[in-house]
């Protein structure tokens, strides 16, 4: 505090006491330092003074902040837009100070979807956990840079394929399934791979049709002749004609053919003149 004393041959007087202050221009005495933070979180600086400012004013990239004039800045549910430079302006009558950058860095939070397919029987680690029935399944993980990401996983499982097959065969012929050669009534199995990659098995019922043949025995008048399929015959002999049956195999027909004697007679007779004789079908009068 400051007074004058004024004094006079008769009498001192002294003022009334005065107060000098004596102001600094604002002085940063912190602030916060570097950060990052997660997409979504809420973005939190603050500076403090040892010399307060009467007015402040926060930067983002050398912008000024709406509404954000205090020592602290709150910005909530932060996006990747907001990662930068943040700097604090304080201000009073004897002038203005900038503090130190603050790089403020925003990590991603990831949300991903992922579809699987795994064969019948199989199973599928995801998280810790094996799975074996289609479905959706969710797993919250953290990411290097400690923030939440969610991964879905859509699941399924492809059905177990089983088939099964009839098949006839001729006496004779083969049957070619799954790298073997078959020629016997059976049932038959064959793990093959499917248009999705899986196991399908195919159950294979055999039936080899047996072989059909027969024997005939005919005879026939001399001059004749016999029609066995495209063979025309006229003597004795055995013979053999294969045909198609009815289930499409062939059909051996054997054939023992006799061909009968031709028969002659000779025959003599006597009419009266002007009689006459029946010879079979003939009158005869001479």
């Amino acid at each position: 505090d400051y007074y004058v004393v004024v004094t006079g041959a008769c009498v001192s007087v002294q003022s009334n006491n005065a107060t000098l202050l004596i102001q600094e221009a604002p002085q940063v005495q912190s602030i916060s330092p570097n950060s990052e933070f997660c997409e979504g979180d809420q973005l939190a600086l603050s500076a403090s003074f040892s010399v307060p400012g009467t007015t402040y004013q926060w930067l983002f990239n050398g912008n000024p902040l709406t509404g954000q004039n205090t020592t602290s800045l709150t910005i909530n549910n932060v996006a990747p837009a907001n990662a930068g430079n943040y700097v604090i302006e304080a201000s009073n009558s004897c002038g203005s100070i900038t503090s130190n950058v603050v790089v403020v860095g925003i990590n991603p939070v990831f949300n991903t979807t992922i579809s699987e397919e795994i064969c019948f029987g199989d199973s599928y680690q995801f998280n810790g956990t094996s799975y074996t029935a289609s479905g959706t399944y969710t797993a919250n993980l953290q990411s290097q840079s400690g923030c939440d990401s969610t991964v879905h996983l859509n699941l399924v499982v492809n059905q177990e394929i089983t088939n099964t097959i009839n098949e006839s065969i001729c006496f004779g012929d083969v049957y070619n399934f799954n790298g073997q050669t078959l020629n016997q009534s059976g049932v038959y199995t064959g793990v093959l791979i499917a248009a999705d990659g899986c196991d399908s098995t195919v159950t294979l019922s055999l039936n080899v049709l047996p072989e059909i043949s027969s024997s005939i025995n005919e005879s026939i008048c001399f001059g004749s002749q016999y029609q066995l399929g495209t063979q025309t015959l006229t003597q004795s002999g055995v013979y053999n004609e294969v045909f198609t049956a009815a289930d499409g195999c062939d059909s051996t027909v054997n054939l023992t053919l006799t061909v009968l004697s031709e028969i002659t007679n000779q025959a003599s007779a006597g009419i009266c003149q002007g009689g006459q004789l029946q010879f079979g079908g003939q009158l005869i009068t001479q």
